[in-house]
């Protein structure tokens, strides 16, 4: 059975489209909406659905990771989709791509290459991705880590899984709306800072025994340097 968990931020504009797409699907057991203390219209957008979505909702910005840890405490299936609330294009078939290779137990993760836009340009597929399919008896522990990560936790997803068959789906038609299509531009490039410092600050904690000491100290000064900036 599948349960598919999307965690969302200030998603007004998309995420009515992605819960209609699943519900239309019809082959997930569970949708479960974590709703990131949006200070838009997120929340009365995902609440027209209450009757087919278990929603999760809460004032504070809490990050991606401790959305996507309620989720997975929420869900009952044996199989999780994750997606992000914001994808624009997917489509049954794409879900189908997704999750046929869970279904069939042919990998342990797969994931959902879409395009992404940053700073208005359209950049290739890329594998920090929200979309993709895991099965909850592998993800439930490792969760319980990530709830004081961003968007960090895709990152130290890839690495939990990097001796684990893991399968690559390209969405081709999928993209992830740009920040500076849902947010005023002082704040979408403090959106981009924080969530390269997340990833940033990640990697050094994944990589931190391979990883030279003088390149962990440039790195974390990097980190100190967009703190500063953000602030």
């Amino acid at each position: 059975s599948i349960s598919v968990v999307i965690p969302v931020y200030n998603e007004v504009r998309t995420i009515s489209s992605v819960i209609q797409i699943v519900l239309t699907w019809g082959k997930a057991k569970e949708i479960i909406v974590v709703n990131d203390g949006s200070t838009d219209q997120t929340a009365q957008a995902v609440s027209r659905f209450h009757d087919f979505v278990t929603i999760i909702s809460y004032s504070k910005n809490y990050g991606k990771g401790y959305a996507l840890f309620r989720g997975i405490q929420k869900s009952t299936g044996d199989i999780i989709m994750f997606l992000d609330g914001d994808v624009v294009g997917l489509t049954h078939h794409d879900l189908d791509c997704m999750t046929e290779p869970m279904v069939t137990r042919k990998a342990d993760m797969v994931l959902g290459l879409a395009r992404f836009a940053t700073l208005g340009v359209i950049q290739p597929f890329n594998t920090i991705t929200g979309e993709r399919v895991v099965y909850k008896k592998d993800i439930e522990l490792l969760s319980r880590f990530w709830k004081k990560i961003g968007y960090g936790v895709e990152v130290m997803i890839n690495e939990a899984y990097k001796r684990k068959r893991v399968l690559s789906v390209k969405l081709p038609y999928v993209y992830i709306l740009s920040k500076l299509e849902k947010q005023v531009i002082s704040d979408a490039m403090i959106s981009y800072i924080r969530e390269g410092m997340d990833m940033l600050t990640q990697i050094v904690k994944d990589q931190a025994d391979s990883m030279k000491p003088h390149a962990r100290r440039i790195i974390q000064t990097v980190i100190t340097y967009l703190q500063e900036a953000i602030s």
